[in-house]
């Protein structure tokens, strides 16, 4: 009963967009500070590292979106 209704969202990606997923252990506004440079597993470090709230476990998913190859198959 805590938790907000949810409903469906489409979110349209670009080639090159960086997606970030985060769990309540991190700290809300995180990605105000963030700055998109480097790969995906060193930007998820630097977040764990610098706004991972200790009050519950932390878990943030970065993805960088490269697009589907001509035949439709991802790369």
């Amino acid at each position: 009963d805590n938790l907000p209704s949810l409903g469906p969202t489409t979110l349209g990606v670009s080639r090159g967009d960086t997606l970030m997923l985060a769990t309540d252990g991190i700290a809300a506004g995180f990605a105000d500070t963030i700055r998109l440079v480097g790969s995906p597993e060193v930007m998820a470090k630097q977040i764990i590292e610098n706004h991972a709230t200790g009050r519950d476990d932390a878990l943030i998913m970065v993805i960088r979106y490269w697009g589907a190859e001509r035949n439709g198959s991802m790369r």
